[in-house]
């Protein structure tokens, strides 16, 4: 839907400009360069004022991409700014705690479960995945989420370590919002595996879509039961 409703505005943006560069400029070019039929004028005109303005936008869009990757890619795009429970269901979660990081103080969570799975020595046989530079990455995510919560961005932290291979990502927010999206098998990525950034957004607006949220949290929640003897991190255990 963001989509098209950007390539609409993209269209009207153009006929805009193409019909202000025709009223402006058409006849003035013509009489300048002595053009007999103003209509080739009007067509390059139009043709000019297209061009320039899907260059405009490439432009924007290619320096919105490279502000969203400072934050971690697609960014955090959240209903609210306070919530009272946040689940996230990840690899090593360092794209997770990079969006938390990159939104600052304008999102608070009452309490954040993050579920991060172990080395799995089989995933790949890539010598980019090993044990150490994969543990790394964790314990680096670990740092950043450590220190949202002494930013009092988050109240209460609990992480997890779960020992399967994922099949996909997911964060839950309260019980009305989940972003999701696929983990993909990549011999070039040091997770061995990669989020693919097509990521869906379901908001609880309907009975299916709740009924989707809730299962979402019924398996998180299961998780968390199964793996409770894996608990990495309790803030309100320190």
């Amino acid at each position: 839907m963001k989509a098209e409703r950007e390539k609409i505005v993209e269209a009207a943006a153009a006929i805009l400009v193409s019909v202000m560069f025709n009223v402006f400029f058409a006849p003035a070019l013509s009489e300048t360069f002595h053009v007999a039929d103003n209509s080739l004028t009007c067509a390059f005109l139009s043709a000019l004022a297209i061009f320039l303005v899907y260059l405009s936008f490439l432009c924007w869009h290619l320096l919105r991409q490279v502000r969203e990757s400072k934050n971690g890619g697609i960014g955090l795009r959240t209903r609210k700014e306070r919530y009272d429970t946040v689940r996230i269901y990840a690899a090593s979660s360092r794209y997770w705690a990079d969006m938390f990081e990159g939104k600052g103080t304008a999102i608070h969570v009452r309490k954040c479960t993050v579920l991060i799975r172990a080395f799995i020595a089989e995933l790949t046989g890539s010598p980019l995945y090993t044990r150490d530079g994969y543990e790394k990455q964790v314990q680096e995510a670990i740092a950043v989420w450590k220190g949202l919560r002494q930013q009092g961005i988050i109240e209460r932290l609990v992480i997890y370590e779960y020992a399967h291979i994922p099949d996909h990502y997911y964060g839950i927010f309260d019980k009305d919002e989940l972003m999701t999206g696929l983990q993909i098998f990549s011999e070039t990525d040091s997770t061995g595996q990669y989020g693919n950034r097509d990521t869906r957004i379901v908001y609880g607006d309907s009975p299916d879509h709740q009924r989707q949220i809730d299962l979402y949290i019924k398996q998180f929640d299961n998780y968390t039961r199964f793996y409770q003897d894996k608990k990495v991190y309790d803030s309100a255990e320190h």
